[in-house]
């Protein structure tokens, strides 16, 4: 009798164990969608005023290159033909460099911009160019 029930406990426990303790949940982390991003990072996304329409007014929407830099790290993505654009990093605050397609990316731009990054958070900005 006393052996049966050692079965018993045995086969109790090893069913136990294979059930999912609440630490080891393989579901995404609360507030994360799967393959999206790291949790950690957070999202911008905006339009790119580039090409201009006239001395001392704003840009239209275009395509162009965008520089974040903060901190002495720099990323770099594009901006499409409609001058949207999205891009994923870590938080903090970014100043933002536009160039139009075609425009060497050294001196300074007129196309400037800032914004401050939160974990899983999207931010929305205008990159504004000003034309002289």
């Amino acid at each position: 009798m006393r052996r049966q029930f050692s079965v018993v406990i045995a086969i109790f426990g090893l069913a136990l164990a294979g059930c999912t303790s609440p630490g080891t949940s393989s579901s995404p982390p609360r507030g994360s969608q799967p393959g999206i991003g790291s949790p950690d990072k957070g999202t911008v996304q905006g339009i790119f005023n580039g090409l201009g329409v006239k001395p001392g007014g704003p840009g239209r929407p275009s395509a162009g290159d965008l520089i974040f830099t903060r901190e002495g790290t720099t990323y770099s993505t594009a901006a499409s033909g409609n001058g949207t654009f999205s891009i994923s990093l870590p938080p903090g605050a970014y100043r933002i460099a536009g160039w139009d397609v075609g425009e060497t990316h050294q001196g300074t731009t007129s196309c400037q911009a800032v914004v401050n990054v939160m974990p899983r958070i999207t931010a929305q900005v205008t990159v504004n160019c000003t034309f002289h």
